[in-house]
């Protein structure tokens, strides 16, 4: 850490030149009161650190010199426009923030995370944050980014975690640091499919500061490669996909086996990116096919149609019984809405669905059916291609 207090009670900073006298003493942590030593080593910053018995509310943890030296790029960048605080003690929720900022009142928590924690710790500090009314910005570092395939990143579960979106809520992005070459970017998920749970393809804008605070992106929006996708639509078609142990796999093979049919003829208005489809860790073409399949026959014979919130409730019951799996999106409002409702205007787009604007409800126009063959479960998805370029 970066800052402790002196004999006399003073706050040292080593964000400052302090003349050597001021460096000579004993110091203590801000927080714990317990004695810190100063580290004056040549191959990481200089900085105050815990002894190893620490008992300090706050880890007492040794830092990096990677995150020791993001965190103080960060505070030099803020610090230029906005009131901003090094490694602020937050008592009420007994977490200490990186850099602390305050833009019009409101409080910004930048926390650099360069080491990897559980999916469940980064729920955790991040709800902690947002119930003291302070919004969590987490930046994460780029070396941490392990690229597969051309195009696609590896992307750790507890990164998902900190997804955010825009102000107007049509765009989502994860920010990474590299402090050594300065750099800040946002990444933003694109209209393709998680090859595996972790794997997405992403668009990369270089940023500023102000920007990832205020959420505000820059640059060109990917766009769905159609023919792409059809790739990974003829993979699950024509490829064998595991089910057994997967509880949503195994929902979709029994319901199709009951139609004398199996998986890979799943209908071809199934598997399609929408925005916002990311929230689901169930394959794209599973719980699309299940709602084609289950929830729109049982409301086409009842009453012929449905709103918006009746698919939302019988998906969040397959959720609660833990048929669909999902992700969690503690800084996304309504993640499951928006994915439920775009998905229903694409199948709109399909002519499966119309809208009725007056009563808010959909009417179903015709119920997608299992593919006859591979071959034409797999040449229409190529027709519906088309429709999307």
């Amino acid at each position: 850490m970066f800052i402790a207090i002196n004999e006399s009670g003073e706050s040292i900073s080593l964000l400052q030149p302090h003349p050597a006298e001021a460096l000579k003493g004993c110091f203590r942590c801000d927080v714990c009161k317990e004695p810190v030593v100063l580290k004056k080593g040549t191959r990481k910053k200089w900085h105050f650190a815990h002894r190893a018995d620490s008992k300090c509310r706050t880890g007492g943890k040794t830092e990096s010199d990677l995150h020791m030296t993001g965190k103080k790029l960060l505070f030099q960048w803020v610090n230029q426009s906005y009131e901003t605080e090094m490694e602020k003690f937050i008592p009420l929720i007994n977490r200490k923030a990186d850099v602390l900022v305050t833009i019009n009142k409101q409080k910004y928590a930048l926390e650099f995370q360069c080491a990897a924690i559980t999916e469940k710790e980064i729920l955790k500090r991040t709800q902690d944050y947002l119930s003291c009314g302070i919004r969590p910005i987490w930046i994460f570092c780029t070396k941490n980014i392990r690229v597969r395939e051309t195009g696609k990143l590896s992307i750790h579960a507890f990164e998902w975690t900190a997804l955010r979106e825009s102000p107007d809520r049509r765009s989502r992005f994860l920010v990474y640091l590299d402090p050594y070459a300065e750099t800040l970017s946002m990444f933003s998920p694109s209209l393709h499919q998680l090859k595996k749970q972790h794997l997405t393809d992403i668009s990369i804008w270089n940023s500023s500061i102000n920007n990832i605070i205020q959420g505000v992106q820059s640059g060109e929006k990917t766009k769905l490669n159609s023919a792409g996708w059809l790739k990974f639509k003829e993979q699950w078609r024509f490829k064998p996909q595991p089910w057994i142990g997967k509880k949503d796999a195994t929902f979709l093979k029994e319901h199709m086996l009951k139609k004398q049919s199996d998986v890979a003829f799943f209908p071809a208005e199934a598997g399609w990116p929408v925005f916002g489809y990311e929230y689901f860790l169930t394959p794209v073409y599973i719980w699309q096919s299940c709602i084609l399949l289950e929830f729109l026959p049982s409301v086409f014979y009842s009453r012929g149609g449905f709103a918006l919130e009746d698919m939302i409730g019988w998906v969040k019951q397959k959720i609660t019984g833990k048929t669909f799996r999902v992700r969690f999106f503690p800084q996304i409002k309504q993640p499951l809405r928006t994915a439920v409702l775009n998905y229903l205007f694409l199948l709109v787009r399909f002519d499966c669905l119309s809208y009725h604007q007056p009563s808010r409800t959909f009417l179903i126009n015709k119920l997608p059916q299992a593919a006859p063959s591979l071959v034409d479960g797999y040449n229409k998805d190529r027709e519906y291609s088309f429709q999307l370029r």
